[in-house]
């Protein structure tokens, strides 16, 4: 009773942990649970049985480019064609010809609307969103242009393409990562690049790898809506690894700066000049703003609504109740 932020309408809560997604919705169909976290394959099954779809802002989907790494690393590997030579300013333009070929090449409308099931928005930046400080409405997605991005692989030095692998794995809430992952691959195929798919675990195999500095493929990533600077602060990440899964100079001193600024108004001329430089450097590969999806037995459940920068795992209390 009496809760801070909203008194539950539910007086007891029981929460249950199934990885397997498959196993979720059976559950939900036989009555032992009442809401699950739904992959979206299992969308047009659960609606036909009637019961109830829930959706809520969730974290933005971009890819990262693995091997972009500080130079004084000794994984550090500038022979990789979106990495490039610091030292040579010739190989670092040729990498970001790369970088925004590759995500030229990708049509995000056509991702979002048939592999997400249009649950979300297309992205511009991983941890930016347009409500927050710092956000510039100049700033668009990227557009999908295969054409000028096998020209851009042609001026980088690549006519034929290259070879280059795209990590598949799973996190809890993003079953989907695979197939957006397997759907980047066959629009990199058609502007010429020899692609491989590296099925994997993220645990045991990813983090590892990436914790060493060892991984250098593509590789999906998610997280927090929060605003980007204060949010990267509250979770100890001051430092362009952890919200990139990529390192840069340039950006650990302005993340850092922005960090320690108290002026808002100041950080948030940070955080936009951070932004433009990740946009203009082509630095990730952002996908979408995938909603959250769950799905609910209506005899019990009206309607859960999150407030913005809310995760599904701390806004149990804004659950309705049916009856």
């Amino acid at each position: 009773q009496n809760h801070w932020r909203k008194t539950p309408e539910f007086q007891y809560l029981v929460i249950k942990e199934v990885p397997d997604s498959a196993s979720r919705v059976m559950m939900l169909r036989a009555g032992d649970v009442d809401i699950i976290g739904l992959p979206l394959a299992s969308l047009p099954e659960v609606q036909k049985a009637g019961f109830k779809i829930l959706t809520s802002k969730g974290h933005p989907w971009w890819f990262v480019f693995g091997g972009l790494y500080l130079p004084t690393r000794d994984t550090f590997k500038p022979d990789l064609p979106w990495v490039g030579n610091p030292s040579d300013p010739a190989s670092l333009d040729r990498a970001l010809k790369v970088r925004k070929a590759i995500n030229l090449a990708i049509d995000r409308q056509t991702v979002l609307a048939t592999v997400l099931r249009g649950q979300g928005s297309l992205e511009v930046l991983p941890w930016y969103r347009p409500d927050m400080p710092g956000w510039d409405p100049k700033w668009k997605p990227y557009p999908y242009d295969p054409e000028q991005a096998k020209k851009l692989l042609a001026e980088a030095g690549y006519p034929k393409g290259f070879s280059i692998g795209i990590r598949l794995y799973t996190m809890p809430g993003r079953e989907e990562f695979p197939d957006v992952g397997e759907a980047i691959g066959m629009y990199l195929k058609q502007i010429g690049l020899d692609v491989k798919l590296v099925p994997q675990d993220y645990n045991n195999v990813f983090r590892p790898e990436f914790s060493a500095r060892k991984v250098y493929d593509l590789a999906p990533y998610a997280y927090s809506l929060d605003e980007a600077v204060a949010g990267w602060n509250r979770s100890g990440r001051i430092a362009s690894i952890m919200p990139f899964l990529m390192e840069n100079a340039w950006l650990d001193d302005k993340i850092a700066k922005a960090g320690a600024e108290l002026d808002t108004a100041k950080r948030a001329q940070m955080q936009t000049e951070i932004g433009q430089w990740l946009i203009d450097n082509y630095w990730t590969i952002p996908i979408a703003t995938k909603d959250f999806t769950f799905a609910a037995n209506p005899k019990k459940v009206k309607d859960w609504k999150l407030p913005p920068l809310m995760t599904y795992s701390t806004g149990w209390e804004y659950a309705e109740h049916a009856q």
